[in-house]
């Protein structure tokens, strides 16, 4: 007799949606031969070599997919120097204007909890690229 396979828990959806989120932002600003630039100190390395940056942190789920709050980063800005934070609230803003901003940092307050459903929905959009 055949195991009924588990359902997959919620952090499973999570989880593969920051991986095909991140994917499809990098892969976004690459250009045709994969190429993309670090949005906060210009490094241009191969869009494999980079990472998905956020503004707020990922801890707020209400802005974690949000793409407004997201560009592509090296390593050396994201991890290393902890997102490079004033060189990318300078550019975001100039980028985005204050009232985008401030739209954005008013929903970092929100407390979101996505249902499976959802998660679902957005590693669908997400994860045809």
């Amino acid at each position: 007799m055949k195991k009924k396979p588990k359902p997959r828990l919620k952090g499973w959806y999570v989880k593969k949606l920051d991986k095909v989120f991140s994917e499809w932002l990098r892969k976004s600003y690459a250009n045709d031969f994969g190429m993309a630039t670090c949005y906060t100190c210009g490094k241009f390395t191969h869009y494999k070599d980079l990472q998905c940056g956020h503004y707020i942190s990922r801890g707020h789920m209400a802005t974690r997919w949000d793409e407004s709050n997201c560009r592509v980063q090296c390593p050396g800005c994201n991890v290393f120097k902890n997102g490079n934070y004033t060189e990318y609230a300078h550019r975001l803003l100039k980028e985005i204007g204050e009232e985008k901003l401030d739209a954005l940092m008013e929903r970092k307050k929100e407390m979101k909890s996505w249902s499976v459903q959802e998660l679902k929905e957005m590693i669908e959009k997400y994860g045809n690229t």
